[in-house]
């Protein structure tokens, strides 16, 4: 197996390494795989320590300009992130996670069985679809229509956190594959093909394109598909820790902890891991909260990057059909 994780100069830097060292943690027997972390696009180069950590980590890291149209979307990052990482590892098993994840414990169901192409944790509802009434059932079947699929083939998945069947969405801050299976490749053409078709949705705009082209994806190819346990996928962050779950915490493989570890949520994490999750607790003691660091150029430079991929992006929803 290999795992592909994303990093960019800035706040991404501290959370890749720490998903890095996470995994060389807690991995169990995937503790030595091959980690191979990608800057997708142009940016500031990455801090020296960074780059100082990722050699200890013994984390293979490459800088990339791929010839892909959308540089400016957010999340292009994260096919043309497992599209490079196959071009540096021959595994066969593939494992994208994101920055802002951490194992905590042996992710045993990522070895997918034989008979299992691509798996992926529908973590949340989020904009998946309940029935055909729903507010997002006409966006959802207008980009099953771009691609290609019949929305009302779309097989069922369990969304945990709501406690809903939804339509086959899952979240993609973490999806394992077989490389013989070219989602890699597809992914990525989906993601672009519902850019090129220039639909968005009334409730979420382009934002959940690639998050929508994960699942779709793996149905287009008829991939053989595992719906993975919350535990595998489990969120946390400052604006839904009322609905923290002690127990899938105390059974977590993947913790998702977006903002969690940034100085001002870092006590609220920590006084739940403490109890919940001691060992992990420790570890993250003595690292500490995640710091921003870079030079003044550097971070001059991805602020003057940010404002220029952010004005291509409303130039290209304002071309967008609402749906």
């Amino acid at each position: 197996m290999v795992f592909a994780i994303c990093v960019e100069a800035g706040g991404f830097e501290g959370m890749a390494v720490r998903a890095a060292r996470s995994i060389r943690k807690f991995g169990g027997r995937f503790a030595s795989c091959q980690i191979v972390a990608v800057t997708p696009r142009f940016g500031s180069p990455l801090h020296r320590q960074t780059l100082t950590e990722f050699r200890s980590l013994q984390v293979d890291y490459t800088s990339v300009r791929p010839a892909v149209p959308y540089a400016w979307y957010p999340y292009m990052n994260k096919p043309v992130t497992v599209v490079e990482a196959m071009k540096r590892s021959d595994a066969e098993l593939v494992c994208y996670v994101d920055s802002d994840m951490i194992l905590m414990g042996e992710p045993n169901l990522l070895e997918l069985n034989p008979d299992t192409d691509f798996a992926a944790c529908a973590s949340d509802r989020n904009i998946g679809v309940t029935t055909n009434e729903d507010e997002t059932a006409p966006f959802w079947g207008e980009i099953c229509r771009v691609l290609g699929i019949d929305f009302n083939e779309l097989p069922w998945v369990h969304a945990h956190r709501d406690d809903v069947d939804i339509r086959m969405y899952f979240n993609a801050g973490m999806f394992a594959f077989r490389r013989s299976s070219g989602f890699a490749d597809a992914y990525l053409q989906s993601v672009v093909d519902l850019l090129d078709a220039k639909v968005s949705s009334k409730v979420s705009n382009i934002y959940f394109h690639e998050q929508a082209s994960l699942g779709l994806t793996a149905f287009k190819l008829k991939l053989r598909w595992l719906a993975l346990p919350h535990i595998y996928n489990y969120a946390v962050g400052g604006k839904i820790m009322t609905r923290y779950e002690p127990q899938k915490v105390r059974d977590g493989i993947i913790l998702h902890y977006h903002d969690m570890m940034w100085p001002n949520n870092w006590p609220a994490l920590m006084k739940h891991l403490k109890t919940d999750r001691p060992e992990v607790y420790d570890w993250l003691e003595g690292l500490g909260p995640l710091q921003l660091n870079g030079s003044t150029i550097q971070k001059l430079t991805s602020k003057l990057l940010t404002a220029r991929r952010k004005r291509k992006q409303n130039q290209h929803i304002a071309k967008c059909r609402v749906v």
